[in-house]
């Protein structure tokens, strides 16, 4: 998405991560070798298990020209602007931290969903019968910094705070180009954090809360249609009760007579 700029010669884009609930290692790669001045990628990770720390790296052919070379990447060319909220996740929170520590790009929106233990690279396999898998692995994406391991979910810094109040999520312009083109105007002109219209935040609060209130009814008539149509189902499909036979009287059993006795 291009942006127009108020000053500057430089072409802004802005990549909006703010709904990537997953992703690809190979999409992330991609992504930083556009991002980076040449191409060059570089990502570590570590392994839960052992602990072992590991870097690896790689040069992406952005022009697609089949070489390998310092004309690859586009950092230098264009301001790119990486906009994040809380349904970042996974490579989706990867891709802000790596752009970020790299120095590829500016962060923006809220910060990313992550976690608490960094996001684990997603293993597969192949087992004898040819069925393929795929599991969540040991392997951690982060960097190590003064001896110890920092994962990248929720050590991105936002270098712009888009919504300083949960009451402002309603302001933030997740898909609106002109919304973000604005955002990023006020950063370039030294803010480091968006500030909303009073009014405006009021009338978009209570247009949210009446939606939400609306779809709650819904939600309660649909759920109450539901139940009385399974009590219906369930009145039809029960069998009538049987009235209860009635017994007949028992028949008397002849009293035994008693001996008689014989005259001597």
């Amino acid at each position: 998405m291009k942006l127009r700029r108020l000053t500057g010669t430089f072409l802004t884009i802005a990549i909006i991560a703010s709904s990537a609930a997953a992703g690809s290692t190979a999409a992330l790669v991609s992504v930083l070798g556009f991002l980076s001045e040449d191409g060059e990628v570089r990502i570590t990770l570590q392994d839960l298990t052992a602990g072992n720390y590991k870097e690896e790296c790689y040069h992406v052919d952005t022009n697609l020209d089949g070489v390998a070379d310092d004309q690859d990447g586009y950092g230098g060319q264009y301001d790119f602007y990486i906009m994040c909220s809380g349904s970042s996740y996974s490579c989706g929170t990867a891709l802000p931290y790596f752009a970020q520590k790299e120095g590829l790009a500016t962060i923006i929106g809220t910060r990313p969903g992550g976690g608490d233990c960094g996001d684990c690279v997603v293993g597969s396999f192949v087992d004898a019968y040819g069925r393929c898998a795929a599991y969540s692995g040991m392997l951690t994406l982060g960097v190590e910094e003064d001896g110890s391991f920092v994962p990248d979910e929720k050590a991105t810094v936002l270098d712009l705070n888009m919504m300083p109040s949960i009451w402002d999520i309603t302001n933030v312009p997740w898909f609106d180009p002109d919304g973000i083109a604005d955002a990023v105007h006020q950063y370039q002109e030294g803010a480091k954090e968006i500030t909303y219209n009073d009014l405006t935040e009021k009338e978009k609060m209570t247009e949210f809360l009446m939606k939400l209130l609306e779809q709650l009814e819904k939600n309660k008539a649909a759920a109450d249609q539901e139940a009385q149509a399974a009590e219906e189902a369930l009145t039809e499909e029960a069998p009538a009760e049987e009235a209860p036979a009635e017994e007949a009287p028992a028949e008397e059993e002849p009293a035994e007579e008693e001996p008689s006795e014989e005259a001597a």
